[in-house]
This record gives structure tokens, C-alpha cells and sequence, in this order.
């Protein structure tokens, strides 16, 4: 028996219809907190830059709202009855050079991504496919992937076993092709830049501005409201609102353009303020891997000496949600209760602490100076000072603050090159998977802490050959407990996305993850 997703193409002609005639007065005008790392998919990693790739490629198919996936490059996706084979059926589509995209733009993107060589970040979130992860590990060749171009147009994908996210998966930047026909593919953000999505690069100014204009190549061009989306890069928060005040930006807020703290109460008096649901968390990160985090006595005593009901208070918070446990509680169906208070254990912190220098059989003194190390802008800083305060006061310990760029601050967590990071994660697909699976292997360079548990895989491999779903998400809450009793990292708080919206738009749309569908988005004649 094959599926042809029908519900998928009723879902897109009804959405294609309720979309506007473009005018040429439809520029969106947006704002990112920092200039885009990479706009190479199988480099993709952080979000701003996930969220322009976006709008520049064009995959099999493409996240919508309320968990929607839509079908976009692939018009038809034949799954084999036992769910191990998907045949991706590709329409006719073209790159900006009016190049024709085909199967084997796929097959090359994907294959690049698990290349041992140069493994792409998000190299794990191919391992469904057959043979992916034993190219990775160098234990099979290439042509053994299950990832196959029978011809132009259709894409072969075979699995290694059932996987109900794979098609949330094909929508993830990761996955979107590029084009095979180009010798250096390594492209980078100019007008040179060769893509097949609803827009395209018309002008840049690094660490300025990036305006994109409507693909005229792309096969949905006339289902696309918008004619242009002009992106201001504004690391300042309060320059970001300033210009918004003063009619210069359309939507600002979300995890690409946060909002002043400070201004957060008043927007929300004046009844200005929205909130995107997001499943995605702010937690602080122990190296396990070094000194003195490789201690369980020292990582309790860090844990239990934070308040976190003080950093909601202290940072204007408005809208988060206390972390209880690692992971967004919308990842688990079952309603786990996230309200009740978190309690604060000050005598346990310091007896952690006398355990830990017993067990190290160092002194105390030999804890101070450590760094703690966060990304730019007023909110994260001053999160940092909160967590230095806490432990300073609670332990005794003086820890230093480090503010970084946001590609320098990544690059400290995937090398596991600190001892101390404020760090946050977004889920890539609906699915507790996304979050929990970077944890299987301590080599993973999004597992932060190095943090590895036999029991921890053996929960995840049980979990992805369970096809009842009930028992699936009991396995796979069964692991994040393991996570969190062996504080793989300090959960702080999980997001809503606080945002700003001009009443010139029309309607925004946004994924279930809290991603910001910018093509998506419509304006008022």
C-alpha cells in the first residue's frame, strides 16, 4: 500500500487560496539580533541562520502551522506499508541560474551532511536513514546510504527502521538542498548566492543588512503575498524598538529579535504584547567532561544553589515558564505539572559542595575564578549576574562573566571548551526526539556537557523501535528523568517568544517549535 498524502495537498490548495494578490507596497520589514553564520544548509545550525535558509531553499516539503507538514518540492510521497521506504516525486522546480533542481541536488546535500570528513552539526538527525551512521563511523561506503536518485525527479530514502517524525524531519534546514552543479559549494550570503527558495539575495551589507526579494524562479512565486523582506541587523535590543516605534519595522521579538526586558511590563500594560508558544528552553550547561563539573557532588551544589523564581523575577520574564524538568513540557502529551513551586535548597547546595571538595580533595578556593560564558545582548548578561550572584552568595565561590559573539559562544559549546555556559535550545521537529537524541553520544557537538549514560541510550534505542506511541513517550519521559537526575544540564526556564506586531500585517504564522514563518506572513492592502 502506498500514501500519496492526500490531506497534505487539500491542506496546500486551501491555503494557496486564502493568500493575497501581491501589491507592490508588500515589504516585510524584520530585524535580527546578529548577521547570519552560514547560509549553507548542511552547515546550519543556530536559528537566525535556520530561519533565512528558510526563506532562501526550498525542500521536500515545509513546516506549517499547528504541526502541519505541507508538501513543496515533492508534489507526491509513496510510503512502503512498512513504513521503512518513502519515494519523494519531485515537481519541476529551478535554482536562481534557471538550473532545474533535481533528486541528485538531494542526494549530494544529504550525503555531504554525514560526510565523516566535514559532518554537518546536525548530522544526527539523519541517522534514520539507512547506513547513515555507520558511514559517520566510518563502517560502510557512501553507496550503501539509503539515499538514491533513481532519476531527475524522484528521490529514493529508505530507512532503517519506521521513524513517525521523518517527514518533520524533511522540512528541517538541514535537509534542503544544494545545488549540485556548482563546483564550490561552500556559497556565501551575496548576490551571487544561488538558492530555489520563495526569495532570494538582492543586496547585503555585512552586519548591516540583508534585503531579499521574490524568487522569480520558484515554482509557488504567485502564492507568495510578500515582494520583499528587508532584515535590519540590530544586536541592540533598544534599537530595535525605537525603530519599531517610530514605524521603521513591521514584526520584531521572537528568538530572532528579542525584546528590552525592561520594556517587557510596560508593552504589556499598553496591551501591545503577544507571545509565540515555543518548545524551547534556557538552561545553564556543566562541562562534564573537566574539572570540577566530572564531579556529581559539584554539579547538585551549582544546581541547588539557583533560584530560579529570582531570575524570572530579576530578568522581567513575562510569559516563561519555570523548568521543572529539561525539556518543554508541550513535547509530552500528558499533562505534567509545571505549576507547582520549585523549592529552593540552600543547606543542600553547601553539604554538595562539602562532598565534592571532599571526594576532589581540593579546597574551596580552588573554585573561584572559573568562567561563566554568554552570548551577547543586556538579557543573557544579566542572567549571568544573577547565576554569579546566586553562587557567590549561597557557595561562596566567585564565578567570572564572559560576554561572546554568538558564533564564538557556539563554538566554545560544540568544542566543549568551557567549564560554565548560559546556553538555550529550540526543538527542531515536534517530537522530544529533537531534544533527547543529542545526548546518545558525548562526540555529538550539540551534546554541551559531554554527558553520556548507557541506560540514557539503551532508553533511546528501546524508544525508536516501539511503534505504540502511548509506550513511546513513556520511554522517552523515563530518559529525560534520567537527564535530569544526573544534571546533564541546570534547566532555568522554558520559552514563550514575546513579540510586536504592526497593525499593517495582516496575519504571521509560526510552526509549533515557535519558528517564524516569514514567507507566510501577510499585509493589508
Amino acid at each position: 500500500m502506498s500514501i500519496k498524502l492526500n490531506c497534505f495537498l487539500l491542506f496546500l490548495c486551501f491555503f494557496t487560496s486564502c493568500i493575497k494578490t501581491p501589491s507592490s507596497s508588500t515589504t516585510l520589514r524584520i530585524s535580527f539580533s546578529s548577521y547570519p553564520i552560514t547560509v549553507d544548509p548542511t552547515k546550519s545550525a543556530d536559528f537566525i541562520s535556520s530561519s533565512l535558509i528558510c526563506l532562501l531553499y526550498e525542500g521536500l516539503t515545509r513546516s506549517g502551522p499547528q504541526e502541519i507538514i505541507t508538501p513543496a518540492l515533492a508534489y507526491k510521497i509513496d510510503i512502503s506499508p512498512e513504513g521503512t521506504i518513502y519515494t519523494f516525486h519531485l515537481r519541476k522546480a529551478f535554482w536562481t541560474d534557471g538550473t532545474s533542481v533535481k533528486s541528485a541536488d538531494f542526494e549530494q546535500s544529504w550525503k555531504q551532511s554525514i560526510d565523516p570528513k566535514t559532518p554537518s552539526i546536525c548530522s544526527y538527525l539523519f541517522f534514520p536513514i539507512k547506513n547513515a551512521k555507520a558511514y559517520m563511523q566510518g563502517k560502510v561506503d557512501v553507496s550503501q546510504v539509503g539515499i538514491k536518485s533513481i532519476d531527475p525527479y524522484t528521490l529514493r530514502i529508505e530507512l532503517e527502521k519506521p521513524t513517525p517524525y521523518f517527514l518533520s524531519l524533511t522540512a528541517f534546514p538541514s535537509f534542503l538542498p544544494i545545488p549540485s552543479h556548482i563546483k564550490n559549494t561552500n556559497q556565501q550570503l551575496n548576490q551571487k548566492l544561488i538558492s530555489n527558495g520563495p526569495f532570494q539575495i538582492d543586496k547585503t551589507q555585512l552586519n548591516h543588512e540583508i534585503i531579499l526579494t521574490k524568487n522569480k524562479q520558484f515554482w509557488n512565486r504567485n502564492n507568495i503575498s510578500l515582494n520583499a523582506i528587508h532584515v535590519s541587523i540590530l544586536p541592540d535590543e533598544t534599537t530595535a524598538l525605537q525603530m519599531f516605534e517610530r514605524d521603521q519595522l513591521d514584526f520584531i521579538g521572537g528568538p530572532l529579535s528579542p525584546l528590552p526586558t525592561d520594556s517587557l511590563e510596560n508593552l504589556q500594560k499598553r496591551n501591545l504584547l503577544k507571545f509565540i508558544p515555543m518548545e524551547a528552553s534556557t538552561f545553564c550547561t556543566l562541562n562534564h567532561q573537566t574539572f570540577p563539573f566530572n564531579n556529581p557532588s559539584i554539579r547538585k551544589a551549582f544546581y541547588y544553589a539557583i533560584d530560579p523564581e529570582l531570575i524570572l523575577q530579576e530578568t522581567s520574564k513575562i510569559g516563561q515558564i519555570l523548568a521543572k524538568s529539561p525539556l518543554p513540557p508541550t513535547l509530552f502529551k500528558k499533562n505534567y505539572d509545571v505549576t507547582a513551586p520549585i523549592l529552593i535548597h540552600t543547606e543542600e547546595a553547601k553539604k554538595s559542595l562539602k562532598k565534592g571538595l571532599q571526594e576532589l580533595k581540593i579546597s574551596k578556593c580552588e573554585l573561584n575564578n572559573m568562567t561563566l560564558y554568554h552570548k551577547q545582548g543586556a538579557d543573557n548578561q544579566r542572567l549571568a549576574q544573577i547565576l554569579q550572584k546566586n553562587w557567590e552568595e549561597k557557595l561562596g565561590i566567585h564565578v567570572n562573566i564572559q560576554q561572546l559573539d554568538s558564533k564564538n559562544h557556539l563554538n566554545k559549546l560544540h568544542q566543549k571548551n568551557y567549564q560554565l555556559a548560559v546556553a538555550s535550545w529550540i526543538c527542531q521537529f515536534h517530537d522530544p526526539i529533537s531534544l533527547l537524541e543529542r545526548f546518545d553520544s558525548n562526540k555529538n557537538s550539540k551534546n554541551y556537557p559531554g554527558w553520556e549514560n548507557k541506560e540514557y541510550s539503551l532508553l533511546l534505542e528501546k524508544a525508536s523501535q516501539c511503534l505504540n506511541l502511548s509506550e513511546r513517550e513513556n520511554i522517552l519521559k523515563e530518559a529525560e528523568d534520567l537527564l535530569s537526575k544526573d544534571l546533564a544540564i541546570i534547566p532555568l526556564y522554558h520559552w514563550t517568544s514575546p513579540y510586536l506586531c504592526h497593525p499593517r500585517l495582516e496575519a504571521i504564522a509560526t510552526t509549533p517549535t515557535g519558528g517564524v514563518l516569514f514567507d507566510q506572513f501577510q499585509m493589508k492592502n
